[in-house]
């Protein structure tokens, strides 16, 4: 979150980075929340690190039902 003086605002605080990265499936889940997003494609980008984009992709798919995950690096 950026604030009104162009500030970096953290959401909330997790420890860990599986717990981080299961905090941002978390924060998509409450923004799409009664959203039928089934037959959308989503795009996860990585900076190097593809197996945590394959943790969220998983995660994506089953929370969401969303199938066409698509995976790219920055």
């Amino acid at each position: 979150h950026v604030d009104n003086d162009g500030r970096l605002i953290p959401l909330n605080n997790v420890r860990g980075r599986k717990k981080a990265l299961i905090a941002l499936v978390d924060q998509m889940q409450s923004r799409i929340n009664g959203f039928e997003a089934q037959n959308d494609t989503i795009c996860i980008s990585h900076g190097d690190c593809p197996e945590d984009a394959e943790f969220v992709a998983n995660q994506v798919k089953e929370r969401f039902g969303i199938q066409n995950v698509l995976i790219n690096y920055v």
